[in-house]
């Protein structure tokens, strides 16, 4: 979330320029934005973050970090409205990020997946420990019905909660995720969170493949199984 005024995110040029210094820092070479499209942001459609993006990228000429724009979805009333007027901003124009409430599953939910599918996208459920009422068998019911997980990074360090550490480690030891994202919304937390950020050589490991599925993903090279 760092395409600034946009969301929840940066909130100044100023500030997406100090998060792609320190993701470079940090190690990383390619950038994916991914901006929340939902009922409460109306202004963020394709068009306008497209616009947005563009400005970004000019700004950050020579920096060092590829950037790429995609969008985080919310499961709400709007969202099959947007499946509607295509294309959706995706990771390679076919997986597509999408979060849903923590706090309680929403009665269209698994129609709206169902409709993602039948439009010809994969769906990629963003920080799956993160919501509170998702159990072992839901987990084990989504992934049979072909989502895939992307793991919030900072989740790990209990930077959502004891609650949310605990399912992340047990999603990651148990083969649930498919990639793993930072979400960043501040560019301090960023780089705090990640320097804090303390794993187990079990949890490495296990991490390992997934930052080599995202650079198959952002080079459109991830095939699904």
């Amino acid at each position: 979330h760092i395409l600034s005024n946009v969301d929840d995110g940066v909130k100044s040029m100023e500030d997406a320029l100090s998060a792609i210094d320190t993701y470079k820092d940090l190690g990383f070479s390619h950038v994916v934005c991914t901006p929340h499209i939902m009922t409460d942001l109306p202004l963020n459609k394709p068009k306008y973050l497209i616009s947005q993006f563009e400005k970004l990228k000019k700004e950050a000429e020579g920096r060092g970090i590829t950037l790429q724009l995609a969008a985080e979805y919310m499961l709400d009333s709007n969202f099959v409205d947007h499946l509607n007027a295509g294309p959706l901003l995706s990771y390679d124009g076919r997986h597509v990020l999408v979060e849903t409430s923590y706090l309680s599953a929403s009665p269209m939910m698994l129609n709206q997946i169902y409709e993602v599918r039948v439009a010809g996208y994969v769906p990629i459920l963003a920080h799956p420990e993160r919501y509170l009422y998702m159990s072992e068998q839901d987990y084990i019911r989504l992934k049979n019905g072909g989502m895939l997980f992307q793991l919030n990074l900072h989740s790990l360090l209990g930077a959502y909660g004891s609650r949310a550490r605990k399912k992340a480690e047990y999603l990651l030891k148990n083969g649930f995720y498919n990639f793993v994202g930072t979400d960043t919304h501040r560019w301090k937390w960023l780089k705090r969170c990640t320097n804090r950020l303390e794993l187990k050589k079990s949890m490495l490991a296990a991490l390992v493949p997934l930052f080599r599925n995202n650079e198959s993903l952002v080079r459109g090279e991830w095939v699904d199984f």
